[in-house]
């Protein structure tokens, strides 16, 4: 499976599961609280109505390509981790039944 030039990026939304992304993707133990100094405030999108998100494209449009073309990448990065800690899962439950 080709891999991208990139290992992991974030995005600024969803800062929550680019924590929990970054901690998967390096396979390192994650923090108790990320550091409030890394954190850039970022108004969330979720209140934006569809003439919001018009105006976005107008005057941005080569930008919100490329936030759309992360989302889904992102998105798809984001199931592989969920895939794979429910493997890793299912993997323990079965070596511990096998042991009992």
């Amino acid at each position: 499976l080709a891999e991208p030039d990139f290992l992991w990026f974030g995005i600024t939304e969803r800062m929550k599961e680019s924590s929990c992304l970054l901690f998967h993707t390096l396979r390192t133990k994650p923090v108790k609280e990320v550091p409030h100094e890394r954190v850039v405030k970022c108004s969330p999108t979720s209140w934006w109505t569809e003439e919001h998100r018009r105006e976005v494209r107008r005057r941005e449009p080569a930008d919100y390509a490329v936030w759309r073309t992360a989302n889904a990448i992102f998105d798809v990065r984001v199931l592989r981790m969920i895939h794979d800690l429910k493997e890793n899962l299912n993997g323990e439950n079965t070596s511990r039944s096998a042991k009992e």
